[in-house]
């Protein structure tokens, strides 16, 4: 029986023992646990904070994405504004190059149509010129006659 009690003591001691050998490495794997479980919150987190920091940076290059596509936008429209203002203008400037060159060739004709009527006038003020030449030189031979013929009778004394 004190045999017994021995073993039994002994393994009773030893189980205590055991127990508090296991319980301290039961302990430190919990202790290990604990803290890789704050690494891996704090790393959560961390990554948690990066995720909401890379949004709200993709939202930033959306954001400044959208804006660069808005002014690209403006400045199409712009080009092409400022292209049909042109168009436009090209085409008033023609319509007036055209209107202006119908005009010249009016004016042209008219100009052609006066110096043919000052060609005829001038051909009618030399006609009209060699005629009273004529007509001056016969009114001076007929002068010339008259006065031939009135000197006889002059010189006749009156009956």
């Amino acid at each position: 029986a004190a045999w017994r009690r021995r073993v039994d003591a002994l393994v009773a001691g030893g189980a205590t023992r055991v127990d508090a050998d296991e319980h301290r490495r039961v302990e430190e794997a919990l202790r290990k646990a604990e803290d890789q479980c704050g690494d891996l919150r704090t790393r959560a987190s961390q990554a948690a904070a990066d995720a909401r920091d890379e949004k709200n940076r993709c939202k930033a290059l959306d954001a400044a994405w959208a804006r660069d596509a808005a002014r690209s936008a403006q400045r199409f429209l712009r080009d092409k504004r400022a292209e049909a203002l042109n168009r436009r203008a090209l085409d008033e400037a023609a319509r007036r190059a055209r209107l202006l060159e119908d005009r010249a060739s009016a004016a042209d004709a008219a100009a052609r149509a006066l110096r043919d009527e000052v060609v005829r006038a001038e051909a009618k003020v030399r006609k009209a010129a060699g005629m009273l030449r004529q007509y001056k030189a016969q009114t001076q031979a007929l002068e010339g006659k008259v006065a031939t013929m009135a000197s006889p009778a002059r010189a006749a004394p009156p009956a």
